[in-house]
């Protein structure tokens, strides 16, 4: 790429001067261009807004950018302010020397504009060729990646994204109508256009343009072609005496900027900057000879498939627009159109315009050429539309741009957005989303896991996933959404303290702040809302999913450990998952889908009081009724705390596979860490932290607690069958909680089912002459082995623990008569051999076993307790889920539930999106019946019929669907009737007007 400003090359001027000189005799009789509505021949013409991130940007399929679908200033900033605008208008430009069909010794000049700043007029139509389609064509509208049917995948069938949001869309000039004067005639270019744009600091502000120029492959070359972006900038109301703008261009980063000095009526924030960088020009296509403009000419020479960069800014008013197709060439080209001189062309050759006009109402064109625009080829410009505070913030703005279109589009960037489905309910809806933003990698991580990039950072964290956050709002405008929940993952990322110096290309830019991400409450995945909903009105909900990273690191000079520096959280755009839902009652005679529960091995005594554990079938579509589940809980841990840590996981016993399991497809227990609640009169209760949770197909599982409270268990009582010499169970005793001496047995008795088998049995070391006594130990309530280690809490072990190191032992050694022999600990609760209460000291009241009568191989000794009941290896329960169905037997009783929603109806109710909208409920309805509105004389008024596969019970009147009758205020009747004529019921209603 050549830096600096190009322009055309010499072997152009002879063609050039004679096109000038053309237009001078042709102009007068031109005149201005008056405005053009869209004539879209059928084809869909669409509107949408960017919304992902702080620059809200409204979008056409039909060229034009940053205007409202009414005529107004567009695109605003920062989100939430939809008043503070700055762009009035934008589109792209093409214009080239096309062959004279007559004579082909000459050129035509033709120009397509893609937004006129003077009229506002358009020359291109939406869509690609050919421009026939009778009906309005859905493939040609703009797409969001975060729609489903987003059309563009990679190699591996998966979708191409690249940002937060990406979109795409198609338009093309063939249409000979749409040109602003017949002597303009279509290039027969096609455009793809597509945006992107990421979240983040410094990175929430910019919008990136891409344009694909092609020409028809039957079309001859347009030589000397030029591509830009023309935009008409207004920062709030540059109508008449208002008009105060000024703007400036920045020659080392190729970019124009407008700004205003003066403060906006009724604006919060003072005006911003409004700048539009220039990225990528077209590829020469066999121009090999170009003007370099460094403060003064001179020719360079570039090789045919070289970039030209950015060639021509050039600055007007509106008083100074340029009018038809030959200025409009003129000023792509570099030239002063107002000033050209036939004589001497050159001496208006300024392209790089000063603005010396003061305030007003400005437009700028930044453009690249002059290239060959070959037939069926591809050429490109790419711009950065960027937004910030003021002047001396741009410029690392800028470069932050720059570092993401030289990295290939790879920026760091939130995780994928959830899949969300919203499931209507009476006054309700339910929320159900999936688990892919925890399953995808940091797109970016593959940039900053290798040490040859710039952008290498060792700390980046590829799964950097975080949580999420519920939003809702009455309106499908991001600025407009209320969180509702958020659920944050427990990953100790809970605040980002920020105050760093943030350096690209040697210009800083402070930032300090502290943002609060969440406080490691647990990740839901469906979230009920009943707060004060309306059947019959539009709400929307979203589910954004956020991250935390590091987007540096630093290491440290004497150990060398990499540690990470500005912390940083991106979160995917509300408006990527936006869903609409209307809360509705159900049909009368569907069944909605549900789920068994039932108990299959383990602790019985877990009930809802112990374990708060919920299957919940949500999306009756999605729900796998061929699969079964069971809940499996895993062995308890002990925290750095001193808590106990529960555990679960889902297996799907249809498939034989963990959900979520490792990469071996070994299950990956949920954890569930405990905090210690006060319990009133019986000590402290042990209560799960978070809400643990997994996503199923349409469904999900939620274990909202586990309550444990230890006061509550109670040694029943101790069996042995003695097989040798009976053992004296007096002096066996087992240490409950109450026995203070011992405050670690205390904090944690029975951590398993509470009740165990001991059998013992001998067991040889080598290094001694004898054989030793050792045991198993198995939990009796829950049906598992507990496992022999040095963590007593857990699991079983010999002798006293003196330390935190203090490992224990797995044998009772005969010629040993110390602590070894004293005690035992079974997963929190200790067993005394030979306890003494009438001695005076602790210590020598718990003496060492007795010899002569230890256990011997096969003997068992048997320990009940009731209480406590405790979630562990060993307890199962089965799930199993059935979809929704209609009943197809529908009786009078069912009818009987119809009802009419508002009555008496008045107009212009809650339910009313407009005044041209006037409509009431029948609910309570069955999938399938006919309605019949009479007036109380029994003259029919209307016939509804009723019919919804998707189980929804309400049925619409809109009282203006007959033009030719408008209800009057009175009594109507109506009758619901079956379509097997069978079954009917009758009701009243009135309208009051």
């Amino acid at each position: 790429m050549v830096n600096g400003g190009i322009t055309m090359s010499k072997k152009l001027y002879t063609i050039i001067t004679f096109l000038f000189v053309f237009s001078f005799i042709v102009i007068s009789s031109i005149g201005a261009a008056t405005k053009t509505p869209v004539n879209n021949q059928g084809k869909i013409a669409d509107y949408r807004w960017m919304q992902a991130n702080q620059m809200n940007m409204p979008l056409t399929n039909y060229s034009k950018f940053g205007q409202t679908i009414g005529g107004e200033s567009g695109l605003y900033w920062p989100s939430g302010f939809p008043n503070e605008t700055y762009i009035y208008g934008a589109g792209i430009w093409i214009g080239g020397l096309v062959r004279n069909a007559i004579d082909p010794t000459k050129f035509d000049t033709q120009v397509t504009c893609g937004y006129d700043p003077n009229s506002g007029a358009i020359e291109f139509i939406q869509g690609l060729p050919p421009n026939d389609d009778i009906n309005t064509n859905p493939n040609e509208k703009i797409y969001f990646s975060l729609d489903d049917d987003w059309p563009l995948q990679d190699s591996t069938g998966q979708d191409s994204v690249l940002s937060t949001l990406d979109s795409y869309c198609t338009y093309n000039d063939y249409l000979e109508s749409k040109h602003l004067v017949p002597e303009n005639k279509p290039l027969n270019v096609s455009i793809i256009q597509q945006t992107y744009c990421w979240t983040g600091t410094l990175k929430e502000d910019i919008i990136f343009f891409v344009f694909n120029v092609i020409l028809d492959p039957e079309a001859d070359t347009v030589h000397g072609t030029f591509l830009g972006v023309c935009t008409d900038n207004d920062i709030g109301n540059e109508a008449g005496t208002a008009a105060n703008d000024l703007v400036g261009f920045d020659v080392s980063r190729n970019m124009a900027f407008q700004w205003q000095n003066e403060t906006e009526t009724g604006w919060t924030h003072f005006p911003g900057t409004v700048a539009f960088k220039f990225l990528q020009g077209p590829t020469s296509n066999g121009v090999d000879t170009v003007h370099y403009y460094n403060g003064g000419l001179d020719s360079i020479v570039i090789g045919p498939d070289d970039t030209i960069g950015m060639t021509a800014f050039k600055i007007f008013t509106l008083d100074m627009d340029p009018a038809g197709k030959y200025e409009r060439y003129q000023i792509m080209s570099g030239y002063n159109y107002q000033t050209v001189d036939p004589n001497d062309i050159e001496a208006s050759y300024n392209p790089f315009d000063i603005d010396d006009i003061g305030p007003a109402d400005k437009r700028f064109l930044q453009t690249a050429g002059p290239f060959n625009l070959i037939p069926g080829d591809t050429s490109k410009v790419i711009y950065a539309i960027l937004m910030a505070s003021d002047t001396t913030e741009l410029p690392v703005k800028a470069d932050v741009a720059q570092a993401i279109f030289d990295g290939g589009w790879l920026s760091p960037g939130p995780p994928d957005p959830p899949k969300l489905y919203a499931v209507p309910g009476d006054k309700k809806v339910s929320l159900y989303w999936d688990n892919n933003a925890e399953l995808s990698p940091d797109k970016y991580s593959a940039l900053a896991s290798d040490p040859a990039k710039p952008s290498y950072n060792p700390v980046y964290r590829a799964y950097d996933f975080a949580g999420y956050k519920v939003w809702k709002s009455r309106y499908p405008v991001s600025d407009s959404f209320t969180m509702m929940a958020h659920y944050d993952k427990p990953d100790g990322y809970e605040i980002l303290n920020q105050d760093s110096l943030y350096d690209i290309a040697g210009d800083t830019f402070v930032i300090t702040r502290a943002e609060t991400l969440g406080f490691d409450n647990g990740l839901a995945y469906n979230y009920e809302d009943e707060d004060l909903l309306y059947n019959g009105i539009t709400y929307y909900y979203a589910v954004t999913a956020y991250d935390a990273n590091f987007e540096n690191y630093a290491v440290d000079t004497l150990t060398g450990d990499t540690t990470g520096i500005l912390p940083t959280s991106y979160s995917s755009a509300v408006t990527g998952n936006m869903t609409d839902v209307i809360p509705q009652v159900t049909a009368s005679n569907y069944k909605k889908p549900d789920v068994n529960v039932t108990f299959a091995t383990g602790n019985p005594l877990l009930d809802s009081t112990v374990v708060d554990m919920k299957a919940i079938p949500i999306v009756n579509s999605l729900i796998d009724t061929t699969k079964s589940y069971q809940i499996h809980f895993g062995e308890i841990k002990e925290t750095s705390d001193g808590n106990p840590e529960y555990s679960f996981v889902l297996y799907n016993a249809t498939d034989s596979i963990y959900i979520p399991a490792d990469t071996a497809g070994n299950p990956a227990w949920i954890k569930m860490p405990t905090d210690t609640v006060p319990y009133a009169d019986n000590g402290p209760v042990w209560k799960t932290i978070y809400t643990a949770s997994i996503p199923l197909k349409g469904a999900v599982i939620n274990v909202d607690s586990i309550v444990v409270k230890p006061a509550n268990n109670i040694v029943d009582s101790i069996t042995l069958n003695d097989l040798g010499t009976p053992y004296n169970t007096d002096n066996l005793v087992l240490v409950d909680s109450v026995y203070s001496t011992y405050p670690k047995i205390k904090s944690h008795p029975c951590y398993n089912g509470g009740s165990y088998k001991i059998t013992w049995h001998p067991v040889y070391i080598d290094s001694l002459s004898d054989s030793a006594l050792t045991c198993d130990v198995y939990d009796i309530v829950n049906e598992t082995e507990i496992p022999y280690s040095g963590l007593w809490e857990m699991s079983w072990r010999f002798g006293k623990v003196s330390s935190e190191t203090d490992q224990g032992q797995y044998a009772l050694v005969s010629s040993s008569t110390g602590n070894n022999w004293k005690w035992m600990y079974i997963a929190g609760t200790m067993i005394l051999f030979n306890y003494h209460p009438e001695m005076p000291i602790p210590p020598q009241r718990v003496q060492p076993m007795i010899q002569a009568n230890k256990p011997v191989e096969g003997e068992e000794w048997y320990i009940y307790t009731t209480g406590c009941p405790t979630p562990t290896s060993g307890n199962v329960y089965n799930i199993s889920f059935t979809i929704g169905i209609f009943d197809t037997t529908i009786t009078d009783s069912l009818l009987k539930l119809v009802s009419v929603v508002p009555n008496p109806y008045l107009v212009r109710n809650y339910m009313e999106s407009s005044a041209n909208a006037p409509k009431m409920m029948f609910t309570n309805l069955p999938d399938s019946c006919n309605i019949f509105i009479y007036t109380l004389t029994g003259d029919l008024v209307d016939i509804i019929e009723h019919g919804d596969v998707s189980g929804n019970g309400m049925e619409y009147w809109n009282v203006l669907t007959n033009p030719n009758l408008t209800p009057a205020s009175g009594i109507y009747l109506y009758v619901v009737e079956t379509i097997d004529q069978k079954h009917r019921v009758t009701g009243k209603f009135a309208i009051i007007k």
